[in-house]
């Protein structure tokens, strides 16, 4: 199988990091059962896109401010 190769922007990379934060507190709780585990990824990738846009919405970085 040949190696993939691909670069996220910085937001991305942070959306990302906050699925795989959500998806590992999915398994954790014992919500990931076999065969659900695209479903619970999608969802936690959803619910990080989510939270990103309503911290942006809510909230003024300094570059926003200049």
């Amino acid at each position: 199988m040949a190696k993939q190769h691909f670069r996220l922007a910085q937001t991305e990379g942070i959306v990302s990091q906050m699925a795989t934060q959500l998806y590992a507190a999915y398994i954790t709780a014992g919500k990931v059962q076999e065969n659900t585990e695209d479903e619970w990824m999608t969802r936690a990738i959803r619910e990080a896109i989510r939270i990103s846009k309503t911290v942006d919405d809510e909230f003024q970085s300094e570059k926003e401010i200049s």
